[in-house]
């Protein structure tokens, strides 16, 4: 597998954000992203440090719907996925934006969704 690298995320938070490229957003994550290896910090070291540049992609990284859109999110498709790699790839992301996003809004949000996931 080519290498997967932070702002691989970056661009594909913000291609669901806009609408674009979902199917093979939605394809790439269920069909390949769980063949990372295991103990990957793909998402910590795509999230970590860069909380004020993602906040405007937050609802892409974890939520499960937004209302002018029903987009799919990163981290809702490796949770729903049937392979327990993608499933622990949904807790890492969910844990490191746990840890950037310090206010209780984004930690609600963040602790909502693993909660209806796992």
């Amino acid at each position: 597998m080519e290498e997967v690298l932070p702002i691989d995320v970056w661009f594909m938070a913000i291609l669901l954000k806009e609408g674009l490229q979902t199917f093979q957003i939605e394809r790439f994550l269920s069909r390949r992203m769980y063949k990372l290896p295991a103990g990957s910090a793909l998402f910590e070291t795509a999230v970590k440090g860069n909380g004020t540049a993602l906040l405007p992609i937050f609802k892409n990284l974890i939520q499960l719907e937004q209302r002018e859109k029903l987009t799919p999110r990163i981290g809702e498709i490796l949770a729903k996925s049937s392979s327990p790699r993608a499933q622990e790839l949904a807790q890492s992301l969910f844990v490191a934006c746990w840890h950037e996003f310090k206010h209780p809004f984004y930690q609600q949000e963040v602790m909502g969704v693993s909660l209806f996931h796992f």
